[in-house]
């Protein structure tokens, strides 16, 4: 089984589940931290062979903590993770090859964090 994370939206997280065989997708209207028990919930008791995560471009820190939430999960289960965009999360297509131990975020604009807020 792989299973894939999509929380690039603000309180909006969005699961892919593919056996090989059927997808299933599950969406949750929370925010990417409180998605691990219902990630727990979904696999219930299952070890996937790999993790997919879109990656971004997307909300700043709901796509860094989904982001964080797979590398965490691929670590913890020893298992790959590849990054993802939309598109490929969206399609029934396998995950594409490239996985890997840790996936960065792909930001789609300059931080601006210390950009002065006009009043």
């Amino acid at each position: 089984m792989v299973i894939s994370l999509d929380t690039s939206e603000l309180k909006k997280v969005r699961i892919r589940l593919d056996d090989g065989k059927k997808i299933k997708r599950v969406k949750f209207a929370i925010y990417a931290d409180a998605a691990l028990p219902r990630i727990v919930k979904i696999l219930d008791g299952r070890h996937p062979r790999l993790i997919g995560v879109v990656a971004g471009p997307g909300g700043f820190s709901a796509t860094r903590t989904g982001v964080a939430l797979a590398n965490a999960l691929a670590y913890g289960l020893n298992i790959p993770i590849v990054a993802l965009d939309q598109a490929q999360f969206d399609s029934d297509d396998p995950l594409p090859s490239g996985a890997r131990s840790s996936v960065a975020v792909r930001y789609g604009a300059p931080p601006n964090i210390t950009v002065k807020k006009i009043k």
